[in-house]
């Protein structure tokens, strides 16, 4: 009697060995071979650039997360704030190397003593918004300020 349990236990387990070891391959085969190829992660980081504009009472409006794209000036990235900010720009155009002139910044109005003149990255903009180029990263701060900024 021990010796036809033992036989039908070893049965058992040698049935459960091969019907198990048969099915897992079968799956590991399906797995393999209906799995969906996977393309390779590239992390991109967009380049982005920001711009703050203190109206100089009180009143600061900060524009985050505009894209930045090569050969952008300072002006583009201001005209891309000011549209997404929902403010209205002045400028006017002179052309040349005289370039732009913000009279503007969401219906605040320069004046003889005061206008607007910008900082990146907390360093005086020395040259005119249509040519200074905007780094990624940059952070731009406008300021209608009275009377000359001297760095």
């Amino acid at each position: 009697m021990q010796k036809r349990l033992l036989g039908f236990l070893l049965s058992a387990l040698a049935f459960v060995v091969v019907f198990y070891g048969g099915y897992a391959y079968g799956v590991s085969r399906r797995v393999a071979t209906t799995a969906p190829e996977v393309a390779p992660v590239v992390q991109t980081a967009e380049l982005l650039v920001s711009v703050m504009v203190d109206e100089g009472d009180g009143t600061i409006k900060i524009v985050r997360d505009i894209a930045w794209r090569e050969n952008q000036t300072v002006f583009d990235v201001l005209k891309e704030a000011t549209e997404k900010g929902n403010m209205k720009l002045g400028f006017k155009d002179y052309g040349g190397d005289m370039g732009v002139f913000i009279e503007s910044i969401d219906e605040k109005k320069g004046s003889m003593d005061a206008w607007w003149q910008y900082w990146i990255n907390n360093t005086y903009g020395e040259k005119g918004a249509s040519t200074a180029i905007v780094k990624p990263g940059d952070v731009m701060v406008w300021k209608l300020v009275k009377g000359q900024f001297t760095p």
